[in-house]
């Protein structure tokens, strides 16, 4: 998923969730990111949120040669951003998106 935020400037942040979790888990955190002045919060306090689901968990397939790891799937992240036109963002995860939001920063 990706929700582009509706402030001056946004920043690009994608959202990792954890097992035994989809995405679905962080889409109630969407409208209040991307629209932060219609909850009350500042609205040059917006992000562009990418929310994909990990390989292999919930709604999304296992790639074909079974490689899950969070280096693998940092990599999948970065590439996702890049394609969607972010050189720089911001991550967060929990559980095994704690782990892959990690090796993003590394």
């Amino acid at each position: 998923m990706h929700a582009r935020g509706r402030g001056p400037r946004p920043v690009p942040l994608v959202l990792t969730h954890g097992w035994p979790s989809t995405f679905f888990e962080m889409l109630k955190l969407v409208p209040r990111l991307t629209d932060p002045a219609s909850h009350g919060g500042d609205p040059g306090d917006t992000f562009d949120v990418v929310v994909p689901s990990l390989p292999g968990y919930g709604f999304s397939d296992a790639p074909a040669d079974g490689r899950l790891s969070g280096v693998v799937i940092a990599d999948l992240w970065t590439r996702l951003m890049q394609a969607l036109g972010y050189d720089r963002f911001g991550a967060h995860g929990g559980d095994i998106g704690a782990g892959v939001t990690t090796r993003l920063g590394l």
